[in-house]
């Protein structure tokens, strides 16, 4: 693949927050096993940097990202 979606390696695209503290909350309910393999074997656009070493600095940012979701989407997307 030389692009993904288009965009090429050196675009500085990020994951949108919202939706990864969505996935996030989701992979966790799967179990130990497949969460570690969602950080470590899925890359960010870069294709260098894993998610796991992403969100070493971006955590925080990323899991308070629901707070600025409407009440209704707040349930939807899983942060009560």
């Amino acid at each position: 693949l030389d692009t993904v979606w288009h965009w090429p390696p050196s675009s500085g695209l990020l994951p949108a927050d919202v939706y990864l503290r969505h996935l996030l909350l989701t992979i966790a309910k799967l179990g130990p096993r497949l969460e570690r393999a969602f950080l470590t074997e899925t890359f960010l656009a870069d294709r260098e940097t894993t998610l796991e070493t992403y969100l070493r600095t971006e955590r925080d940012a990323v899991m308070r990202s629901g707070e600025a979701l409407p009440a209704d989407l707040r349930v939807r997307f899983g942060g009560g």
